[in-house]
């Protein structure tokens, strides 16, 4: 059984994780662009690439054995438990996303997959899983490992998105917002009969993926905004927001784009 934290703790360690991957994400950032700059480096992408991958796996591994086994004091359910989440698909999209570029000639044209992927992994991830880090939710972690690998979970997500827009020179577009913008409404009903089916676990909390059944309890600037409409309503409102934030963060590569064809 491993060591139960005390929520002061649990928070510390939990900004201690925030700053060691800021300075991890930055330092890839700078090492992709450097390495990037000359074809004669794409061996050494390669490889770091397939530590990438390998440590998200890894870190994957020691979640669910941490939830189901180790921590004791978690009630691990299928309720709960499952990898449907946002932050988990932008997750599981970004390490495919450097396994396509692992597995493809860096010479051939990107399929529309390969596209798609990193696209839903770096509007998800730099949405959600930012959101995850700048405002938490402890009440399901008990023990140190708990709180790395649920920092991880969302951290990791931002580390390979930016690798590879560095490394590999990954780019926006804004059909990729579209194509991102009808993937989350079309998983969202999914969703929801999942919630539905699935019911309620042990301790009597429902099944929440992609949190379409109840608002997380964070304080969140954008969910607070939301936590004024009940389900399903909460989920038309939340559209125009969506929209807004998907916008912004294609707002930079549109940017360079302009800026480039000025040029």
């Amino acid at each position: 059984m491993t060591h139960t934290l005390n929520s002061f703790e649990i928070v510390n360690y939990h900004y201690i994780t925030t700053y060691i991957m800021l300075f991890v994400t930055m330092l890839f950032s700078t090492l992709g662009y450097f390495l990037n700059s000359k074809e004669i480096y794409r061996n050494k992408i390669n490889i770091i690439s397939k530590i990438l991958i390998f440590f998200c796996i890894i870190q994957e591994i020691l979640d669910h054995l941490n939830r189901f086994i180790w921590d004791s004091k978690y009630n691990a359910s299928f309720q709960r438990d499952l990898p449907i989440h946002f932050c988990h698909i932008a997750f599981y999209f970004s390490i495919i996303a450097i396994y396509l570029h692992l597995k493809n000639n860096p010479q051939n044209k990107k399929s529309n997959m390969h596209n798609f992927m990193f696209s839903s992994a770096f509007l998800l991830g730099l949405s959600g899983a930012l959101q995850g880090i700048l405002t938490p939710d402890f009440s399901q972690i008990y023990n140190l490992l708990g709180v790395i690998t649920a920092h991880l979970q969302h951290s990791l997500i931002i580390l390979n998105v930016f690798w590879l827009l560095f490394a590999y020179g990954m780019k926006l577009n804004f059909k990729d917002i579209l194509n991102t913008y009808l993937f989350i409404n079309l998983i969202i009903p999914i969703a929801i009969m999942i919630n539905k089916i699935l019911g309620a676990n042990s301790e009597g909390l429902f099944a929440n993926y992609l949190y379409v059944s109840e608002l997380p309890n964070v304080n969140n600037p954008i969910v607070n905004i939301l936590t004024n409409y009940e389900f399903p309503y909460y989920l038309l409102f939340g559209q125009p927001i969506l929209i807004l934030y998907l916008l912004v963060l294609y707002l930079p590569f549109f940017t360079l784009k302009k800026i480039k064809n000025d040029y």
